[in-house]
């Protein structure tokens, strides 16, 4: 499976409503995952669920008929899920695009097909330590790795690594100062996970 790199960083924002609240009656924005084609782009909207605290991000992604999205959600977190209003626009062929929102995968030409995304923690990557300092190892026990890229939270690739074909690497990171970083990586089996890194 072969990506083209199109990462973009966009700000979800407007908290709707929490997990342990009622859905308000003036909701901003429409309950659910929707998606809208307006000529040659695909309009994704709706609310998706996240940290109630922090910054929140997604990353997106395109493939030749599939879009990429996985949200990270940054900074001082705390223990509730909130859902939030965002909209994304991207270029997108009508005929065949497929949405993939944090492994759960839509057909966009379905308009009814839509719903609340909770933010989970895949299991099938494992990054140690988190928080790292100078060395991080990446570890997938299912499948080896075909492709790891480290971003900085301005959509910069800070580091990448192609073709290992191994379950276990080992990054040597001590050039690179101390934050909060996102760790794309592909997998034999063509899935593709990201998650959050701290470098202390």
């Amino acid at each position: 499976m072969s990506f083209g790199q199109d990462t973009i960083h966009h700000t979800i924002d407007s908290c709707a409503y929490k997990d342990y609240a009622p859905v308000p009656d003036d909701l901003p924005c429409d309950l659910g995952l929707f998606f809208k084609h307006e000529n040659d782009t695909l309009r994704i909207f709706g609310t998706i669920g996240a940290n109630c605290c922090g910054d929140h991000l997604a990353i997106i992604e395109k493939s030749t008929d599939t879009i990429f999205i996985t949200t990270i959600d940054t900074g001082n977190l705390c223990t509730c899920t909130c859902a939030f209003c965002f909209e994304i626009k991207i270029s997108a062929s009508k005929n065949d695009t497929l949405v993939s929102i944090n492994g759960s995968v839509y057909n966009t030409n379905d308009e009814s097909n839509s719903s609340i995304e909770k933010l989970s923690i895949n299991s099938s990557l494992i990054t140690f330590p988190n928080p790292f300092t100078d060395l991080l190892n990446v570890s997938s026990p299912d499948h080896y790795i075909l492709s790891i890229q480290i971003f900085n939270l301005s959509g910069q690739v800070i580091f990448q690594l192609s073709n290992p074909k191994s379950e276990k690497v080992t990054l040597d990171l001590s050039n690179h100062h101390a934050g909060v970083y996102i760790i794309r990586v592909i997998k034999a089996d063509g899935e593709l996970i990201v998650n959050k890194l701290i470098k202390k």
